[in-house]
């Protein structure tokens, strides 16, 4: 069984979630195609020297490299995930966007943009599991209404840097599998 992390601002959850996108980012960086299941295996003692730099406790890191083994996993072998982490000309990870407004400068990270058929994506990779009990839509529903404004946030500050493609906002959560775009 792979364990659930809490939500919310647990601090266990938010390293998950930080050695996650260190993760993500490296395979996309390499690309899809060079990530297996077989290679992720490989890469358990790499997270758990991860998640020890960020300070997570140290009877715990079995349990957190389980956690962020399983989310990596199934990133890679979901169809959502392996489009999401292709390897692109336009692509980045954990790129920082900056834009001046209202008479200051405001300063963005965005953890997956990319261009696909002339649409600039802006994915936001989420590790929560959805709560027992609750219906997959409705911890979606809930994961969305959290994440709007901030995304909201990040379409007007690659504009505000000139972007002027269409920009389409999503969220991913690996732990459903879903890609969830954001209106």
């Amino acid at each position: 069984m792979i364990p659930r992390v809490q939500t919310g601002n647990d601090y266990r959850a938010k390293t998950i979630g930080v050695v996650y996108h260190r993760v993500v980012e490296l395979i996309s960086k390499e690309g899809i195609e060079a990530w297996s299941i077989e290679r992720l295996q490989t890469k358990k003692q790499a997270i758990a020297a991860l998640l020890r730099r960020e300070g997570y406790p140290a009877a715990e890191v079995p349990a957190g490299v389980a956690r962020i083994h399983h989310l990596v996993e199934r990133t890679i072998s979901s169809t959502h995930g392996r489009w999401i982490l292709k390897k692109r000309e336009s692509g980045g990870q954990e790129v920082q966007v900056s834009s001046y407004r209202n008479s200051r400068w405001v300063h963005r990270y965005l953890d997956r943009p990319f261009v696909d058929d002339g649409v600039y994506w802006i994915i936001d990779w989420k590790t929560p599991d959805c709560p027992e009990g609750m219906p997959v839509e409705q911890f979606l529903s809930r994961e969305v209404n959290r994440y709007a404004p901030k995304m909201r946030e990040y379409k007007q500050a690659v504009q505000d840097a000139g972007v002027t493609l269409p920009v389409k906002l999503a969220l991913f959560l690996p732990a459903v599998d879903r890609l969830v775009e954001v209106a």
